[in-house]
């Protein structure tokens, strides 16, 4: 860290803690809706949030257009958070399991929220921090997101059969209003800090249409590689969700607050360990490895994981590989994957990424169900399914390569031109 830098980045890692905290205590709630509908159900729900992002998408960027980049970051945490408090009161009057419609509901909209609340962040990052100081403060920022999604973790494995799982939404509500407060304190603090330039730019609407992002996405190189290697994560990351909700569903068949508290635990055992890697490698990783070689590691986990999860299918070893995989791709490539948009325009930091990171990835969540769905229709098991990971993850790696070297180009030039 250097000087000037403090302030804003510890509003940024505070920020990052509030939002991934709200989603993380939530999670578990939206997994047990998972199990109420069944694994059948939720690969066409997969495609009904999709259909959602179709239409949240163009609305989002209408909104970037038209509103500075404060306001509406409290926009949409404000209108989520509200989306929490009528969810809770639902589930509250019709009980947890009451109602597959309302639990194919909320899977649905939570597979949407956790989303742009995430994208909204990291677009913010990025439109913050150039990518000299991406690399050096990203996994500093990045610890304290997943210092938050340990606590939201923690809290939900610790209080939900106390609780309800009902009201780990109304923890959640609450997270969310006190990260939009701390979204626009940093947003203060980086507009005074800034050069008179930077801050009459931040200062302006962002301007364009609804449909920037899309043709942003689609229609530039760097975009599509963006797209693609996130299209191959999410396909992946679907056929272990699936195994994940089998593993979990038989070990506590009947029993919605013991599955809360397993896939809680899950999930805290892997924010403990990508905490720790954030906290004393993942600056090192991202100067050793560079971009594409940060990005290249998540595949390579993957791939070994899946076949491990294929010969031994019990929670240990599902726990134990959740928990590498995640590490290394929210430890170590997500930071890369971030660092990409350091160096694009800033309508394409918030419309494109947004645009990626919602629609796109809830693509490859619809790609990876249906593969799965086959393989599954066909008599194929965990063995078929490491099959088709493997060419995957071989297209994954070369295209981490290419956009590590896309990335440094970029940077390059950015730095000559300023």
């Amino acid at each position: 860290m250097r000087e000037g830098e403090g302030g804003a980045l510890a509003l940024s890692a505070l920020w990052g803690f509030l939002a991934l905290g709200s989603w993380f205590v939530v999670r578990p709630a939206r997994d047990v809706m998972g199990t109420v509908v069944g694994e059948d159900a939720v690969r066409w729900l997969y495609i009904g949030t999709l259909a959602g992002m179709a239409v949240v998408n163009p609305l989002f960027s209408w909104l970037v257009s038209r509103t500075r980049r404060v306001s509406f970051t409290l926009v949409v945490y404000g209108f989520f958070a509200l989306n929490l408090l009528g969810f809770r009161a639902a589930l509250a009057a019709g009980g947890v399991e009451g109602s597959a419609a309302l639990a194919g509901a909320f899977f649905v909209w939570s597979s949407v929220f956790n989303l742009f609340i995430v994208s909204v962040f990291w677009g913010f990052m990025a439109d913050t921090w150039r990518s000299e100081q991406a690399k050096r403060l990203y996994g500093v920022i990045g610890l304290g997101a997943t210092l938050g999604a340990i606590a939201g973790s923690a809290g939900a494995a610790m209080f939900a059969r106390w609780l309800g799982v009902e009201n780990l939404l109304l923890a959640g509500a609450c997270g969310l209003a006190l990260a939009g407060g701390c979204a626009a304190w940093l947003g203060s603090v980086v507009s005074r800090r800034a050069a008179p330039a930077d801050r009459e730019a931040a200062r302006r609407k962002i301007g364009g249409s609804a449909w920037d992002g899309l043709r942003s996405a689609l229609g530039k190189p760097y975009f599509l590689g963006i797209s693609a290697y996130i299209l191959l994560l999410t396909v992946t990351q679907t056929f272990v969700y699936f195994q994940e909700l089998r593993i979990v569903g038989g070990a506590f068949a009947g029993d919605p607050e013991g599955k809360a508290r397993a896939f809680a635990t899950i999930e805290l055992c892997t924010q403990t360990l990508t905490a720790l890697t954030q906290a004393f490698l993942t600056a090192r990783l991202l100067r050793w490895l560079g971009v594409g070689g940060s990005l290249a590691l998540a595949p390579m986990v993957t791939l070994v994981g899946m076949a491990a999860l294929a010969a031994a299918p019990s929670v240990f070893v599902l726990a134990a590989f959740q928990a590498l995989r995640k590490t290394s791709e929210r430890a170590v490539a997500r930071p890369a994957r971030e660092a990409l948009y350091t160096v694009v325009e800033r309508s394409e930091k918030y419309k494109a990424k947004s645009f990626i990171d919602t629609f796109v990835y809830r693509g490859g969540d619809v790609g990876g169900a249906g593969a799965d769905g086959l393989v599954k229709a066909v008599g194929g098991g965990a063995g078929a399914l490491v099959a088709l990971t493997a060419p995957i993850a071989g297209v994954w790696i070369a295209l981490s390569l290419w956009l590590g070297r896309r990335h440094a180009a970029r940077a390059e030039a950015t730095v000559q031109n300023s």
